[in-house]
């Protein structure tokens, strides 16, 4: 889904992505950033080729094996829906149904397809509208004031300037006339104490300066918080949850044989705890498990878990 608007699973749906532009919230006064949006369409079943393809490349086999290996997943996870009514389609979101109804998704709100927008968050604005009309208020004021000044009043500023640049002239144009012979006199009575000596300067050590910008509070509209879809937080460090009674597992492996599957956890030298179930003929490896899909997935929205288990994937017990 990051390099395709379009991934179709044979037997049961695609997902569709579906890029969302740059648009303004006027009631909550922000511009928000382009996006990805994930969408489902179980009436697209027919096999692209696009999904086998990429699993024969994971698991160096054939066409035919993947295809195989792909319409096999698919029954189990159909099952899974018939006999619970729900199944996690690893960290993209949540597939449903409920009485042999059509399937529904619900992605996940802290999944990102979009690497090309990260970092981008929206951005609180407020309309030109309302600071055009504050700034013609205030010249309009201004205007009025200059108005109601008295006529007396203004030619006495008139008439002060130009007196004050008379005198400024009459300055600049008197000329100075030096009495040399005067100042000869006085130059026996003068003795030097003491040689001048020329000014030093010190350096004084200047504190740090800390600039910080305040953002007004009462003129900029306020926000509402969206904690939730704005900014996705996650815990800084867990500890993975591994206890076999519960009823989400998170899957990192799911290998046909349990000799695959210990020969899987073996080769792995990252120092964390690995176990194995068995479930509709796989040989499952998880690395984590929880009440709840969100407690089961919660290791893989850490960067450091993210990059070990880049196809991670919760499976109900």
């Amino acid at each position: 889904m990051l390099r395709h608007d379009c991934v179709v699973i044979p037997g049961l749906g695609a997902l569709i992505a579906h890029y969302r532009p740059a648009y303004i919230d006027k009631e909550l006064g922000c511009m928000f950033p382009p996006s990805r949006l994930l969408g489902f369409n179980p009436e697209i079943i027919h096999n692209d080729g696009l999904l086998t393809s990429s699993i024969a490349r994971g698991m160096e086999t054939t066409f035919e094996n993947a295809s195989a290996i792909l319409s096999k997943e698919v029954s189990a996870l159909k099952l899974q829906l018939d006999n619970s009514g729900e199944y996690a389609l690893g960290r993209l979101g949540l597939l449903s149904r409920r009485d042999n109804g059509p399937i529904l998704f619900e992605p996940f709100t802290n999944t990102s397809v979009t690497p090309r927008y990260a970092g981008l968050q929206a951005v609180a604005m407020a309309p030109i509208s309302e600071i055009v009309k504050t700034e013609a208020e205030a010249e309009t004021t201004t205007s009025t004031k200059r108005k109601q000044l008295p006529l007396h009043k203004r030619a006495i500023n008139v008439a002060a300037s130009i007196a004050l640049l008379i005198c400024i002239g009459v300055t600049l144009t008197t000329p100075i006339i030096e009495n040399r012979t005067a100042l000869a006199a006085l130059g026996s009575s003068i003795s030097v104490s003491q040689p001048e000596t020329e000014a030093t300067f010190k350096p004084v050590a200047q504190p740090d300066i800390d600039l910080r910008i305040a953002l007004p509070s009462k003129e900029e509209p306020q926000v509402k918080e969206e904690p939730a879809e704005l900014l996705p937080t996650a815990p800084a460090t867990i500890s993975l949850h591994l206890d076999p009674a519960d009823r989400y597992y998170l899957i990192v492996a799911s290998l046909p044989t349990r000799e695959k599957a210990e020969e899987y956890v073996a080769a792995q030298s990252h120092g964390d705890k690995l176990a194995i179930t068995e479930a509709d003929g796989r040989y499952r490896v998880y690395v984590a498990t929880g009440n709840t899909i969100d407690m089961a997935r919660l290791p893989i929205t850490i960067d450091k878990y993210a990059l070990r288990y880049p196809n991670a994937w919760v499976c109900r017990r």
